[in-house]
């Protein structure tokens, strides 16, 4: 479609989206354009109705309005959910230059992608995992692949090529995307359509990734082949290093106890057949678990039943230790009851979308591991849970981050107050400054009202006309020429004045604040990292 549109009838920046858009044709568009998302032409036709907002018309350079409808950037993530849930892959279109240095139009790249499969944040229920699927066909295998992006659990096996195994298999996981190449007969999937909603996406590069080489060495040709090209499929959406990727688990399909579609269903293992709700399921009556990844991991046990003995007397054996250690194991229970979910703060990590309240969380989880450790070791349990062979990176992390972030930090950086006093000399100097400033702004109030003699004179900030002196209608004949007052705005109820002496002030303020936020935010990206 887009490839038949003569883009010179159209204004720059519409050019500048069409360009973007015959590479992503198979997505919508979010096309940043100040604090808005706009979508334009069918991107906006599809969006509107499916997110039921207003469809409108831009006026682009040709004869016809352009369709167009938008939604504020800072609530993008909740239409992001609602498109990625009836199956449409979006594409987040930025700005990546800044406005003051460009000559002409401010150049836009696409700087991520989410897809049904690829969903890391947002609405994702922390008991769920959100598995993208990597299949192909091999001789006499379905070679069978799947990967969480929030907790970097990649997971392989092979199964003999029999559809309806298959499609209990991909059943089983509620999986959302399946990532083939551009040989595979799409069709074998065709009867799992009128199942479930899924989507196909083509990935056909199979590169190995360098600094990813060790997630795979125990896998075969194919099936290395098959978990690259979810890899590639992976990094080439996400544009990022991703760090916290697990090593492959290779599996025996035969050490798990087969369970059909059907017979899943009338066992209510994880939903009723009644109302297909989670309560009054065996995993909501077992699920007693303290963490979000405790009763995701109980999940994958009741869908993968053991029938390996050796591992199942294992299982019994820790059971047993830890009830005979009752006293021990309520009070490890109670410590797990401060763990957050490690698995998706590491993958916010790793995709650098975490926040200071991330970073607090992460700490309280790693300083309960001492004490973990201790009641592990007192169980018996040592040999099985080793936490001492990275205890001291643990503990380096959690000291990082007690040193660097506030207890009291926002959720958001560009609320200020992320880092601690004492760690950066030079941030430390900026809030020296701003303090200096607030506080010449207290005195400057007092100073007024007693020089004018105008007792309910107040000094006031608002984001269009910066500091000022406020007087009540009352009182502004009391307002005389020497003190040098310049009228700024007048309201129902009272006039706003600025003094040269408070304009000069205003712009060290001004500029202090933009520094310490700018400072503040390089700061918590290089602890970030380290972290990563």
């Amino acid at each position: 479609m887009y490839e038949n549109i003569d883009e010179m009838q159209y204004t720059p920046m519409m050019r500048q989206y069409l360009s973007i858009k015959k590479n992503y044709q198979d997505m919508i568009i979010f096309f940043r354009l100040g604090d808005f998302y706009e979508m334009f032409f069918n991107d906006a036709i599809i969006a509107s109705k499916e997110l039921e907002i207003v469809l409108t018309g831009k006026d682009a350079g040709a004869k016809e309005r352009v369709p167009m409808c938008g939604i504020p950037y800072h609530a993008a993530s909740g239409y992001i959910d609602k498109l990625t849930e009836k199956g449409y892959k979006v594409a987040i279109v930025e700005q990546t230059e800044d406005p003051a240095l460009a000559k002409g139009i401010v150049t836009r790249e696409v700087v991520n992608i989410i897809t049904p499969g690829t969903v890391i944040e947002g609405s994702l229920d922390e008991t769920e995992n959100n598995y993208l699927i990597s299949l192909s066909l091999d001789k006499d295998r379905f070679i069978f692949c799947y990967s969480d992006l929030t907790t970097g659990e990649n997971r392989l096996t092979n199964l003999p090529v029999n559809d309806e195994i298959l499609f209990a298999e991909i059943l089983k996981l509620k999986s959302k995307e399946i990532v083939v190449d551009s040989l595979f007969n799409k069709s074998i999937l065709d009867p799992l359509k009128n199942i479930t909603n899924f989507v196909i996406s083509v990935e056909d590069e199979a590169s190995p990734i360098s600094y990813l080489k060790n997630l795979s060495i125990d896998l075969d040709k194919q099936e290395e082949k098959t978990f690259l090209r979810l890899l590639n499929y992976i990094i080439r959406l996400k544009k990022k290093t991703l760090v916290h990727l697990q090593k492959v688990e290779k599996y025996d399909s035969n050490g798990y106890l087969k369970i059909d579609l059907s017979s899943r269903r009338n066992l209510e293992l994880l939903e009723t057949i009644r109302f297909q709700n989670k309560k009054n399921s065996l995993l909501s009556v077992l699920d007693k678990c303290a963490t979000a990844m405790g009763t995701r991991f109980l999940k994958k046990n009741i869908i993968f039943p053991l029938v390996d003995k050796n591992k199942i007397l294992s299982r019994y054996n820790t059971i047993d230790k830890m009830k005979k250690h009752f006293l021990d194991t309520n009070e490890l229970r109670d410590k797990l009851e401060e763990v957050y979910d490690l698995e998706r703060i590491i993958g916010k990590i790793s995709y650098e979308s975490c926040n200071p309240k991330d970073l607090l969380q992460l700490k309280r989880s790693l300083g309960i591991i001492p004490d973990v450790k201790k009641l592990i070791e007192k169980i018996g349990l040592s040999n099985t849970y080793d936490l001492s062979k990275d205890f001291d990176n643990y503990m380096n992390v959690h000291s990082l981050i007690n040193k660097s972030i506030n207890d009291d930090a926002p959720f958001s950086l560009k609320d200020g107050g992320v880092i601690k006093n004492g760690y950066s000399d030079k941030l430390d100097e900026l809030k020296l400054i701003n303090s200096n400033s607030k506080e010449y702004l207290i005195n400057l109030e007092s100073k007024e009202r007693e020089r004018t003699g105008i007792k309910n004179l107040k000094v006031g900030f608002n984001k269009v006309f910066g500091y000022y002196l406020e007087v009540s209608k009352g009182n502004i004949e009391l307002v005389k020429d020497e003190y040098g007052y310049i009228r700024k705005q007048t309201l129902a109820n009272c006039e706003r004045y600025i003094t040269q002496e408070l304009k000069e002030k205003e712009t060290l303020i001004l500029r202090a604040e933009e520094k310490m936020l700018s400072l503040e935010s390089q700061i918590f990206s290089e602890v970030r990292d380290e972290i990563k």
